[in-house]
């Protein structure tokens, strides 16, 4: 409903919205910032019981069967259907076609006289019966090849919130304390999952672990690591000498031996289920060191650096580990 309501208050999307009273509301919904879009397959269901009607041929009289109240239910699908836009699908044959038939309509419905709307649908009614059956025929053909996808759940991963909000592995107070960064890492490695490409999150989830550590090491040692010493080695060799949590210290312990450096490697390829446990793991340490982050800027009473110098101090997965 929020995405919704997100699209209505926004005038360039409105062409998303399809105004049929009891009928779908939206065609498509945009995914993250990217160009990737949700589609209502309802809206394709409700297409073809709009169409249905204009494809009988009546025995009795002897052409077709259809009225005014389902011209006016199908224009709104056909003009949604016939633009790029909101459809960008590959219709080259079906969109000529759905174009004559909404000029057909167009015709017919300019009239205001209800007698001579009659008339002018009576007239036109055989070249729409026809143009239907043969959209029907091509839209078949053409919808039969579109490159859509059906993406499955991964294990109790929401595949909405894997697409759209991957940060949303994290709790609301853990989210709070990202960077913009590191939320875009996590919610790319949240893509990667959800389309199988599982060593691609693995690197995207270990980008945002990295950065969460040089922060955690920041605050529990008081200044940045030199540039030499950027290493999940060193790191976890100096915070053991400063007395950090031994729980977070042997987490990252086990990620830097047995799936960080791995993965760096490009020999090294993943598989979902293994990139399901790192998410995991990384899910567990990241949040231990935001809260221990919270923890000792509360404790001594300072403000979090400026957004600009995290920035400045974003590090370089492609650093060689120890």
């Amino acid at each position: 409903m929020r995405a919704l309501n997100h699209l209505e208050s926004q005038s360039d999307r409105s062409a998303y919205r399809v105004a049929v009273p009891g009928k779908p509301q939206w065609t498509s919904l945009p995914v993250g910032e990217g160009q990737m879009q949700r589609i209502s397959l309802a809206w394709f269901s409700q297409l073809g019981a709009a169409l249905h009607p204009l494809t009988i041929f009546s025995s009795v009289s002897g052409q077709p069967d259809f009225s005014m109240v389902d011209l006016y239910r199908v224009q709104t699908f056909l003009k949604s259907l016939s633009d790029e836009k909101v459809w960008p699908l590959d219709l080259r044959a079906s969109r000529p076609i759905i174009r004559e038939i909404l000029s057909y309509i167009a015709v017919i419905i300019a009239s205001q006289d209800a007698k001579e709307q009659q008339k002018l649908l009576d007239s036109y009614k055989y070249s729409i019966w026809a143009s239907v059956n043969k959209l029907d025929t091509l839209l078949t053909g053409e919808l039969s090849i579109q490159p859509v996808y059906h993406v499955w759940p991964k294990r109790a991963y929401n595949v909405e919130a894997l697409v759209g909000s991957g940060e949303s592995i994290f709790s609301h107070a853990v989210q709070s304390e990202l960077t913009h960064q590191e939320k875009y890492d996590v919610q790319q490695a949240g893509k990667c999952l959800a389309f199988e490409i599982p060593t691609a999150a693995c690197f995207h989830i270990l980008r945002c672990a990295d950065s969460v550590l040089r922060r955690y090491y920041e605050s529990m040692v008081g200044q940045s690591p030199k540039p030499k010493m950027r290493n999940w080695g060193t790191y976890i060799s100096v915070l053991r000498k400063k007395g950090a949590d031994e729980k977070i210290v042997s987490i990252l312990l086990q990620v830097k031996d047995l799936h960080r450096n791995p993965v760096i490697h490009p020999e090294t390829r993943m598989d979902i289920d293994e990139a399901l446990s790192l998410i995991g793991i990384i899910e567990s340490v990241v949040s231990a060191m935001a809260s221990a982050i919270v923890s000792k800027r509360m404790a001594d009473n300072t403000l979090p650096l400026p957004f600009e110098e995290i920035i400045d101090r974003s590090p370089s997965f492609s650093s060689v580990p120890s």
